[in-house]
């Protein structure tokens, strides 16, 4: 199996955990910290996702090399895939959204919960709050952007089969 098509399942994979978490293990233990796990799943599948059409890209040398790094890839996504396969730039958004709301979470100098959300806030008292229904959001716009990630790398899958 290609690297491509192990990060497009890798995707898969962690998306569906988080749905599940959001959906099953939530509702039973109600605790709000569980949404920051969740939301860490989320930016995994999709930092996955944007791997795939990446490693993809590469393989067919649609794009020149780039840096492994998750700033690498996003930055070449951003300046290579998203222009030529015109995705929406509110999917783009989003995920950096989610990334500013876990890099707020490792540096944030006060977490709280209060009324079944997770505030987060830095030394600036910038609060940014996590809540079920934000996290619901996230995931249910991920499915449809990683759903379109995938069509991107399966579409030539019959077509250029490796051997």
């Amino acid at each position: 199996m290609e690297r491509y098509a192990e990060q497009r399942e890798e995707a898969k994979k962690k998306i569906g955990i988080a749905d599940h978490m959001l959906i099953t293990t939530y509702p039973l233990v109600k605790d709000p910290k569980l949404l920051i796990t969740i939301l860490e799943n989320v930016l995994q599948a999709l930092e996955a996702g944007i791997g795939s059409v990446l490693e993809h890209e590469l393989l067919y040398k649609q794009i020149p090399p780039f840096g492994k790094t998750v700033e690498g890839q996003f930055s070449m996504f951003r300046k290579e895939i998203v222009r030529k396969y015109s995705l929406n730039e509110k999917d783009i958004r989003m995920i950096m959204e989610i990334r500013e709301l876990m890099h707020g979470h490792k540096q944030s100098a006060m977490e709280f919960v209060r009324k079944g959300s997770v505030v987060l806030s830095d030394d600036q008292y910038n609060v940014k709050k996590l809540d079920p229904v934000k996290v619901r959001d996230y995931i249910v716009r991920s499915k449809a952007f990683l759903e379109q990630l995938s069509a991107l790398t399966t579409k030539n899958d019959t077509m250029y089969r490796r051997r």
